[in-house]
């Protein structure tokens, strides 16, 4: 069995789903269990992979108290991710995940919300697996980008001003520019990109596409219009779109100004334009205690400060 906690927004969802699904396919697709409890009671998030065509999986909430694995095994593994999260300083929390990865992986146990260090061979040879994290590289999930476009396909077809907005990114040669703000402001981990960046990063591509079009994703769209203003190629995410929505609309762009964000990231990764221009920031994250490994060998990395 596979056992993998869900956490985050729609991203980091999938981060975590596409870890999971790669080790099934590597442990010729044993059960996969989603371990849903943070939606319970977490009111900024939703539970977004109901929404696309994912094979039949068991959703679990341990608050419940209902496990799919023996109790000893979730009880060590809660009082390990406590342990790590217990330290006080991100330093400490990656010290001390890398210390304990090979007697948690000798228990077919995966901690890795900090340090992003690769499974271990002797994970594979465990009976039932159990993954905490945010596994945010490509690393984690090589060679499944075909299994994973087939199945993040949303369920229900886009209607209305959606549809008529993914009409307008098919019939031109749509830049997906994502502006990344909400709760990035106040992150002491994460950064917002400045205005600068997005700059330079729309007239690297006005030069190199002159009839490219952009269209504007952001949590906070009604802030950006007052940045960006009313070009003439410029168009905006309809109002209400939900998460899956949203990606669904940016994967059909045929390139990309990212913001560091892990929306982006699956946005682009999704896109099936094999020509397609990626821009990223250079810098990921702002404290520096966190190693990005998000980036890809055909990005163009363009200074954020």
């Amino acid at each position: 069995m596979i056992y993998v906690r869900i956490t985050g927004g729609l991203g980091n969802q999938l981060f975590e789903y596409a870890a999971a699904r790669y080790l099934q396919k590597k442990k010729k697709d044993r059960e996969l269990v989603l371990d849903v409890t943070e939606y319970s009671h977490n009111r900024l998030r939703r539970f977004s992979l109901r929404h696309f065509q994912i094979p039949a999986c068991k959703k679990q909430d341990l608050d419940s108290g209902k496990v799919p694995v023996k109790n000893w095994h979730i009880r060590f593994f809660c009082r390990a991710i406590a342990f790590v999260n217990g330290k006080d300083t991100i330093e400490k929390r990656i010290l001390t995940e890398r210390v304990l990865k090979y007697p948690l992986q000798a228990m077919g146990i995966v901690k890795n919300s900090f340090s992003n260090d690769r499974y271990s061979r002797i994970l594979l040879r465990q009976k039932n697996i159990y993954l905490s994290g945010y596994f945010q590289s490509e690393d984690f999930f090589p060679g499944l980008r075909n299994t994973l476009r087939k199945e993040l396909q949303i369920k229900r077809k886009m209607t209305g001003e959606r549809q008529a907005f993914l009409e307008q990114i098919k019939g031109s040669n749509a830049v997906c520019l994502h502006i990344r703000l909400g709760d990035y402001k106040t992150s002491k981990i994460h950064m917002v990109c400045t205005e600068g960046y997005y700059r330079r990063a729309v007239r690297m591509m006005r030069q190199k596409y002159p009839d490219a079009r952009f269209f504007v994703f952001s949590d906070e769209v009604e802030t950006v219009k007052k940045v960006c203003g009313s070009e003439a190629d410029f168009q905006y995410e309809p109002e209400g779109c939900r998460d899956y929505e949203t990606l669904e609309l940016m994967k059909h762009c045929r390139h990309f100004i990212m913001s560091n964000s892990s929306l982006s990231w699956w946005a682009q990764y999704l896109c099936e334009n094999r020509e397609k221009t990626v821009i990223a920031p250079d810098i990921w994250f702002q404290d520096a205690a966190y190693q990005a490994e998000m980036y890809q060998k055909d990005w163009i990395r363009l200074q954020v400060r």
